[in-house]
């Protein structure tokens, strides 16, 4: 009598939902390492890219987890409570003429199975086969001793083979379905997976690279940007005390909320909407008074192309809305809290000072 069910395949099963349980949670520790290494190595200039690269590799090695937790570790669980479930109860011994057919079905949180029937004396018994087990049964019509366990069959003994050939009945699943099968599983998770890391992503790299108004400033300028993110960074180095953080925007980052430009540090504006944003402005602090022009009062020339000045003009098109060339300049926000410690001005000397 051959047993299906084992103390031996027991132990495997168990060895094997151990090392699937490593692998599942190896792979979730390396991919919670990689997120938080990426949060950690983030600054303002490389925020775009540490982001990416977050996205890109979280979506990747969440799929890594949840094709081992799929395929593998769910499966193999359920195959060792199967087996447990087995094993603790007594078989009952039958004897009859076995015939597997085609019919394969998932018993819901268990494996998956093949219908068989044991015939003897005129009667039919309806039994299921562990899809695993396929392989170790005899042909149909042999005469043979089984082992049940709540219509389960868990051993088998050839007793003799078919007196005659039998019409087969248990044609194989086709190899494609199997695949389908895990297919139609996995396909939605990732795509589940897929849209909740970008949005997860975003909301924590938003929150590292972002402060409140007291430990940053925040500079808007009323022209268009080629590398804020760059420009900002080269500003950062310039800032201490409470500031840790510069934010460098365009006038239309506040699009649909003029709060927060109206609470900017600094501005940088054309001359020609310098009295349109007047009520924004305030004088600058004694340290750059001096710098100030008598043309515009209060506003710090950063670009003239009458004398070429083209402050930070690698990371600024100053371009004006008319189209025509004018000059810029940088004013104090009347509404920033950096003016008394003096991070406002030490950001505006170091904007001036960027000329490649």
């Amino acid at each position: 009598m051959e047993s299906f069910c084992t103390d031996k395949d027991l132990i495997a099963q168990r060895k094997r939902v151990r090392f699937y349980s490593f692998l599942f949670a190896g792979l979730c520790a390396v991919a919670l390492a990689f997120f938080v290494t990426l949060c950690l190595i983030t600054r303002t200039g490389n925020a775009a890219a540490t982001l990416r690269a977050a996205i890109v590799g979280m979506i990747l090695l969440g799929f890594a987890c949840i094709t081992v937790w799929v395929c593998l570790l769910s499966p193999a669980r359920l195959k060792l409570t199967h087996l447990e479930g087995l094993a603790s109860q007594a078989p009952e011994a039958r004897e009859g003429r076995f015939f597997l057919t085609a019919e394969s079905f998932q018993i819901p949180r268990s494996v998956r199975v093949r219908r068989a029937r044991l015939e003897a004396e005129g009667e039919s018994l309806p039994l299921n086969l562990d899809e695993a087990w396929v392989s170790r049964v005899p042909e149909n019509g042999s005469l043979v001793r089984v082992l049940t366990v709540r219509k389960f069959i868990t051993g088998m003994e050839v007793i003799a083979p078919p007196g005659a050939p039998v019409p087969e009945e248990r044609t194989a699943p086709a190899p494609g379905r199997a695949v389908a099968r895990i297919l139609f599983r996995l396909i939605p998770l990732f795509i589940l997976w897929g849209m909740m890391v970008p949005i997860f992503a975003g909301f924590v790299f938003t929150r590292i690279t972002d402060t409140d108004p007291a430990h940053k400033i925040t500079v808007y300028a009323d022209a268009e940007l080629r590398d804020a993110a760059k420009l900002a960074a080269r500003l950062e180095e310039s800032v201490s005390g409470p500031v840790r953080m510069v934010k460098v925007h365009p006038f239309t980052y506040a699009l649909f909320g003029s709060d927060a430009l109206k609470q900017a540090d600094l501005y940088i504006v054309p001359a020609s909407h310098a009295e349109e944003y007047r009520d924004w402005f305030t004088s600058p602090p004694e340290e750059v008074a001096a710098l100030a022009s008598d043309r515009v009062p209060g506003g710090i020339p950063v670009f003239d192309p009458a004398t070429g000045l083209n402050a930070a003009g690698a990371y600024i098109l100053y371009t004006a809305p008319s189209g025509n060339p004018e000059p810029y300049y940088l004013f104090f926000g009347a509404g920033s809290p950096h003016l008394a410690d003096h991070a406002a001005a030490d950001a505006a000397k170091a904007l001036l000072a960027v000329t490649d």
